[in-house]
């Protein structure tokens, strides 16, 4: 009987870890952070701590470069914070002419459907999420957080058309939270060390 109890014991447990290794989740930690829990005086120290110039602007939003992402420099990396909490992750990439862009953006547009394969989100209708800076934007969610992917143009007169990519990782609870509150709050109190440290 006690060889019985094991033999269920273990069934139960391997069923357990199949199960929680099945589920998928969209990626909630950047650079030693994480999305919905790390704090601006954690991003602050962490990013000081990269030797990554960062600013803050007046609606507490922190902007930093110098970081790398999916193998790709970025040309700017903005922090929305809710709650004194990391609630959005923008990352677009550094521009890219055409003839580059299309290659690395495919590559990395397939590990994305990849990976989240089972969490796209149907982006249009009444469930269409307003994206004005993304050009064709993929959607996926876990229902915890949502990765909004695409692309956006730099048009200059004289310079041919750049393209970057583009990434936006959302806490879902927190973006909750701050639509409800009407406006993205601003909590933090700017120092004169943050403007490029």
């Amino acid at each position: 009987m006690k060889a019985l109890k094991i033999l269920f014991l273990s069934f139960f447990l391997c069923l357990g870890f199949n199960i929680s290794a099945l589920a998928q989740s969209i990626q909630n930690k950047f650079w030693g952070l994480t999305l919905g829990e790390s704090t601006l005086n954690e991003v602050k120290n962490r990013l000081k701590s990269l030797d990554c110039p960062y600013e803050i602007d007046e609606d507490g939003m922190l902007s930093a470069n110098r970081l790398k992402f999916m193998g790709e420099a970025c040309s700017t990396v903005c922090f929305q914070f809710y709650d004194d909490k990391i609630a959005a992750i923008s990352i677009v990439t550094s521009p890219m002419e055409k003839s580059e862009f299309k290659s690395k953006f495919n590559y990395i547009k397939n590990k994305i459907d990849s990976k989240y394969s089972n969490l796209t989100y149907d982006n249009t209708g009444e469930n269409k999420i307003d994206l004005p800076v993304y050009i064709d934007p993929s959607v996926y969610t876990d229902n915890r957080n949502i990765l909004v992917f695409g692309y956006s143009t730099i048009n200059i007169p004289g310079i041919p058309e750049n393209r970057m990519i583009a990434f936006t990782y959302i806490n879902a609870y927190l973006s909750y939270l701050a639509s409800l509150d009407g406006e993205q709050e601003s909590t933090f109190e700017k120092d004169e060390n943050d403007s490029d440290f």
